[in-house]
């Protein structure tokens, strides 16, 4: 006999355990063990509802109130499907739909030996399987989470009160079950960049948030000198942004394929580097500012002498887009990764490839260099993150906990702490001795991160246009602002951790100064020194 058991994600043990018990009577078993949602999993559902002799509802105050086990349940009702209601958490069966109370209800709450032999006599003892309709009935829609309705109401063209002031009553209640608090937060921030956003609603976000977010006029005078220097000269978004060592120049390269130098005090290009062939991911400065590595789509890196801005040599051996590069604190070594899974060592005197790193499955994105140089960490589209022996290339340990692809990675400046972002825009500071997640920084979709010289405080930008910062020790969000048209790609900070960098895909490169007159303090929820 073919058993479908239909429960609620939140119930996924004593199911499990109920799946086994089953099996040792002698019954396949299917249930969903991947959840992974969309229509080919809705499909893999509905076809094993029809092929089953069984449908076992496991019923728990979850199952009860969730939309898709009830669109099973009435699929299998319309499908002439033996019903069996087994109860595995206390529940009030009086307030169970009429239809699943007319069945017997097996309690399995203990899952005992005496409560194993009352469901296997009312295995045996159920009616006989019944021929499926015909013509089949009408299968249900996949259904749609809640927080992806949202999501969809609010990429709406126009939004008025009443529908902001929903959206908004929704997400609150979101924000108050911890597992999807961070998903709410988001979608809250996602709701923030709306143009037709009502201030009333804005307000009220931000008091959700918890977070202090800067009027534009305010901003000047709170956190910043002046307004940003903007610098203007690319034809296509932005994606690399690099502050100089020594503070005297910036870098900056994107889509339109070339890099260019400039100088901070004037604003003007100093060089343009020029021969990529495809677009220009990333950059690096060599600890002297004298030299520059550039990672290319082209499935290049190249390193560039900064003093003429004629291109030294090309390091080869990636065989898809190479994304991630970083120089060793020494200079002498620089660290790439690819979208062939590999990370690779390059000696920067000779251009050839000293190692490679292996082990992800799947893209390698962000690379860096641990302070002391003697290991390196990788960020992959496999959600994994690799802190690797720089010595002898072997996996030292490995950082699981992301649920979307790992974008990049950067070392504190002690070397204790790793920080990463990923697709799902989470960022996540984790203990470089222990592999254990220390925080989250929730609330905004952060895609380029960095942090301070000083360790003090971290900068993420993202796709909702925002740039936020943040205390390291804490992972508590100090400030966050508007500062640019489209999604923040790059960010950085000056040596000295007194100017912020970002780098956008509205062409656009600008430069913050940041106020120094106050101190950051552990009871206010305000940034005014770096």
């Amino acid at each position: 006999m073919n058993i479908f058991i239909s429960y609620s994600r939140k119930s996924f043990t004593v199911v499990e355990t109920l799946a086994v018990d089953l099996e040792a009577l002698g019954f396949t078993v299917w249930f969903d063990r991947e959840l992974a949602g969309g229509q080919e999993w809705w499909e893999e559902i509905l076809h094993s509802i029809r092929r089953s002799h069984l449908f076992l509802y496991a019923l728990t105050p979850e199952s009860i109130e969730s939309y898709p086990c009830k669109l099973e349940y009435d699929y299998a009702m319309a499908l002439n499907k033996r019903i069996l209601p087994v109860m595995l958490a206390d529940i009030n069966i009086s307030l169970l739909p009429s239809s699943v109370q007319r069945f017997q209800i097996v309690d399995y709450r203990l899952q005992d030996k005496q409560q194993a032999l009352a469901l296997g006599r009312a295995m045996n003892s159920l009616p006989k399987t019944r021929p499926l309709p015909k013509p089949l009935p009408t299968k249900p829609e996949a259904p749609v989470p809640p927080l992806t309705r949202l999501r969809d109401q609010i990429d709406l063209p126009s939004l008025g009160k009443d529908e902001q002031e929903l959206i908004v009553a929704r997400l609150k209640e979101f924000l108050e079950n911890s597992a999807t608090a961070n998903d709410a937060r988001n979608l809250l921030t996602r709701l923030c960049t709306r143009d037709d956003l009502l201030a009333k609603t804005e307000k009220e976000i931000n008091r959700l948030l918890g977070v202090k977010k800067i009027a534009e006029g305010e901003t000047h005078r709170s956190l910043f000198k002046a307004a940003p220097q903007v610098f203007s000269g690319h034809t296509e978004a932005v994606f690399g942004v690099a502050y100089a060592p020594d503070g005297k120049t910036i870098l900056t390269a994107g889509v339109d394929k070339i890099a260019l130098l400039w100088d901070i005090a004037t604003g003007q290009v100093v060089s343009r580097l020029v021969g990529h062939t495809n677009t220009i991911w990333n950059i690096a400065y060599a600890p002297d500012s004298r030299v520059a590595a550039t990672s290319s789509r082209d499935r290049t890196v190249r390193l560039w002498n900064l003093t003429t801005g004629e291109e030294i040599c090309q390091l080869i051996g990636h065989t898809e887009s190479v994304w991630g590069v970083a120089y060793a604190p020494n200079g002498q070594t620089i660290i790439t990764g690819g979208f062939d899974k590999t990370a690779r060592l390059w000696d920067v005197e000779t251009g050839k490839d000293i190692r490679q790193f292996i082990g992800h499955s799947a893209a390698v994105w962000g690379v860096a260099y641990a302070p002391d140089g003697q290991t390196v960490i990788t960020g992959s589209w496999d959600r994994t993150i690799c802190l690797w022996d720089v010595e002898t290339g072997k996996e030292i340990r490995r950082f699981a906990g992301h649920t979307s692809p790992v974008f990049g990675v950067i070392y504190s400046p002690d070397g204790r702490t790793i920080l990463s972002s990923c697709r799902d825009g989470y960022a996540k500071l984790w203990d470089v001795q222990t592999g254990q997640e220390l925080s989250e920084l929730t609330g905004h979709v952060a895609f380029s991160i960095a942090y301070a010289p000083d360790g003090r405080t971290i900068l993420t930008g993202g796709g909702d246009k925002m740039v936020c910062l943040w205390e390291s020790a804490t992972g508590r969000e100090l400030y966050r602002f508007n500062s640019h048209t489209d999604a923040v790609t790059s960010v950085a900070f000056s040596p000295l951790s007194n100017a912020i960098l970002t780098g956008s895909a509205d062409k656009t490169v600008r430069l913050w100064k940041l106020n120094l007159d106050k101190k950051l303090t552990e009871n206010s929820a305000m940034l005014s020194t770096i």
